[in-house]
């Protein structure tokens, strides 16, 4: 019996500690294209290619971006005008993720996102082929990279994933964090001799005038569903607070409290209650109705849950905040004064 009751303040301590996540900033390209003037810092780590990558042609730091501002686009020739990454595309067979931010971006005209030599033709183009509205990933051919379509994202503003995994050979794509498709590719094998372009293609014609885009990331590994989520409206590192468990008591009725301190700065409390185990998800909205964060989204027992929410890189103002378990739903509203 005194073991037994050991093991329980053992456990009901381990349950009671806030967990975090930290997601880590791109190993190969993280460009945020915040720095003004005619270069941009490579924020990767280890990173790769050139730091700071020039801006040529006239593509500028400016305007309004996903966090700051944006690679602004020139209207000119790829030949001319592209962020020269200083990277020779190195993936070779194993998973990578690209991503990035677009807005401004209209649903006519062929224009390249990012790519790299005609060897691999491995490259993004607006509408076209891909239809009014979209964007494509292409490769050499069919045969060896089948077109990979994203729908109804233009003019934007959305940030679209690529995620290719080795294993299972397939290629996700995700609009703002939420799962579009899932392609069965061949084993890819992506190796060039020449610059990867970001805002360019080639000799094609590359970003258009006054489109945007920001948050330029590129991965040596496929993120999964949960770093994307959390993710892609964040600046990087990020790190996000789970929920801890507080007692053993089963409530009676599901409930969502009210955030406590409100207004807050930077951090604030919520606290929740499922009286059966159940699929929970709590998230935080704009008043817009877009998604800020989500705090969590899993499979929880039954019983009494605090969650932390850290706003430090979002701006004041009123918050939704909304907790979803079984058929149970509540929102309440919450004040961020800096």
């Amino acid at each position: 019996m005194k073991l037994k009751f050991v093991f329980t303040l053992i456990f009901l301590a381990a349950v009671s500690i806030l967990h975090s996540q930290t997601y880590p900033v791109p190993d190969i390209l993280y460009y945020k294209f915040n720095s003004g003037g005619t270069t941009t810092p490579n924020y990767a780590v280890p990173g790769q290619g050139n730091n700071p990558a020039p801006l040529l042609g006239g593509l500028t730091n400016g305007m309004t971006g996903q966090f700051d501002s944006a690679l602004v686009g020139a209207g000119a020739s790829s030949t001319t005008a592209y962020v020269n990454t200083g990277w020779n595309m190195n993936f070779g067979t194993s998973s990578w993720t690209i991503s990035t931010w677009i807005n401004n971006i209209p649903a006519t005209g062929t224009n390249y996102l990012f790519g790299n030599d005609i060897t691999t033709s491995f490259r993004c183009f607006t509408n076209g082929a891909a239809g009014a509205g979209n964007i494509t990933l292409r490769g050499l051919n069919a045969t060896v990279f089948p077109n990979i379509n994203v729908t109804s994202v233009l003019p934007g503003a959305n940030v679209i994933h690529f995620v290719y995994d080795s294993v299972s050979t397939t290629l996700k794509v995700y609009v703002n964090g939420a799962f579009q498709s899932s392609t069965l590719m061949p084993a890819l094998n992506l190796t060039a001799a020449v610059v990867f372009k970001v805002g360019g293609y080639g000799t094609a014609a590359g970003l258009g005038q006054g489109w945007l885009m920001d948050e330029f990331r590129v991965y040596k590994r496929a993120l999964d569903t949960a770093e994307i989520s959390a993710t892609w409206n964040n600046p990087l590192p990020h790190t996000v607070t789970g929920v801890s468990q507080q007692n053993n008591h089963v409530p009676e009725v599901y409930s969502l409290s009210q955030n406590y301190p409100n207004p807050f700065n930077p951090a604030t409390t919520i606290n929740y209650s499922i009286p059966v185990a159940s699929n929970v998800v709590l998230k935080v909205y704009d008043l817009m109705g877009r998604e800020v964060e989500t705090i969590y989204s899993g499979y929880q027992v039954a019983g009494n849950y605090q969650a932390v929410f850290k706003a430090a890189n979002i701006a004041s103002g009123f918050y939704t905040y909304r907790l979803t378990a079984g058929s149970f739903t509540e929102t309440k509203k919450m004040l961020l004064v800096k």
